[in-house]
């Protein structure tokens, strides 16, 4: 008689990090950390087996880069000093940039797409800090201010008056009504009216501090103000309805999918839409064990469930934005430190989080825990066409 072997259970894990807080680069388990606020996990060229996790080390005011396929840890950018007068410094290599806490980081959708060459948008990541948002040239040891100024303050217009505060969420989309793709347009990430042009980029941005949504043209590097209502209060993270694919940029009539973004605030979940700049409350002080599960970090699957990171009930949660019904993934609902089967991890107000579908998992950034823990999913998930 035939007996099937019983499937293994999937068990949250630890990926880097000690029960130290500090800093040291080296092998990932067992180096340190120091209230790592957020992650993005990103794939350096096509069709590779593992990716890597690209971390906004707050406290130790670097990036750090996880390296999944040698379980190493790296520092990537940062000399863990503060940053001075930001306005009037000229750009930085990454080893002698001092940022502010570093809140986020993103990389540009198209980051390691075929046929991208050196330069322009898509080898650059980005990242949120105190009140300013640096862009990161890998290729070109470089970092320098795209918009924001040394102070806190909320005024829109170009970099040199253009004000924010404590920036948090970030993504990167097409321009809307952006002109019909051209044949023979110029792919290297100079304006030339193909569909690599560096005018078809825009960010929104969480202007936490100021209860705003923002959104700075990359070509332009013109900041504007979009939205914020009274009830809007502390965006913090944010993420859009599908994953990225490439047929989101090439179409030049996205679906509706393709226009929404979702926010996560204080005690809710807000969509927005890109075309209308609406705000609408999908969740408002959603609960799970009678407690409000207060969101941060969010991503979404390609099964279009939002997968969110809780920091009063301290757990990882799954939200259905269409039903807006919730399922806890990951952690008991105390603070703490365990891995474990998903209903008996413990996580201590996990903050940004992404999902790789390279590696079918999800990466959170354990804050107090100083660690960043691995959610593989019990359910596999692939990407289909919209």
């Amino acid at each position: 008689m035939f007996v099937p072997l019983p499937l293994p259970v999937p068990v949250v894990s630890t990926v880097a990090g000690d029960m130290r807080s500090g800093f040291s680069d080296g092998r990932a388990i067992g180096s340190q950390l120091k209230e790592p606020m957020s992650l993005t996990t990103l794939v350096a060229r096509p069709n590779a087996s593992r990716a890597s996790v690209i971390i906004a080390d707050s406290s130790n005011q670097r990036i750090r880069q996880l390296k999944l396929s040698s379980a190493e840890l790296v520092t990537l950018s940062g000399s863990g000093g503060h940053y001075g007068d930001a306005v009037v410094d000229p750009p930085k290599s990454l080893s002698s940039i001092a940022y502010r806490y570093p809140r986020n980081i993103i990389a540009h959708p198209r980051f390691g797409a075929v046929g991208v060459g050196v330069g322009g948008h898509y080898n650059k990541l980005y990242a949120a800090c105190d009140f300013m948002i640096w862009e990161i040239d890998i290729a070109l040891d470089r970092v320098r201010l795209l918009i924001g100024r040394n102070t806190h303050g909320l005024q829109d217009g170009p970099k040199a008056n253009a004000m924010l505060s404590s920036p948090t969420g970030m993504i990167i989309r097409p321009v809307l009504n952006r002109p019909q793709p051209q044949s023979g347009g110029d792919s290297s990430g100079s304006a030339g009216g193909g569909i690599d042009d560096n005018n078809n980029w825009v960010m929104y941005v969480c202007d936490s501090g100021n209860d705003r949504i923002r959104e700075i043209n990359l070509h332009s590097e013109i900041l504007i103000t979009l939205a914020g209502t009274a009830s809007f209060t502390e965006p913090r993270m944010i993420c859009a309805a599908t994953p990225w694919d490439e047929s989101q940029y090439h179409s030049t009539k996205p679906n509706e999918l393709h226009n929404t973004l979702y926010i996560t605030a204080r005690n809710n979940v807000w969509s927005f839409d890109r075309r209308t700049d609406q705000l609408i409350s999908i969740g408002s002080r959603t609960t799970i064990d009678a407690q409000p599960i207060d969101p941060n970090g969010i991503d979404v699957l390609p099964n279009q469930l939002l997968v969110v990171s809780c920091i009063a009930t301290h757990c990882i949660v799954l939200v259905d934005p269409r039903t807006k019904s919730i399922i806890r993934l990951a952690g008991t609902g105390s603070l703490g430190y365990t891995d474990s089967a998903f209903n008996e991890s413990r996580f201590n107000r996990p903050g940004g989080l992404s999902f790789s579908l390279v590696e079918q998992s999800v990466f959170v950034a354990d804050v107090n825990n100083h660690r960043i823990r691995c959610i593989p999913l019990p359910f596999p998930v692939i990407y289909s066409s919209r």
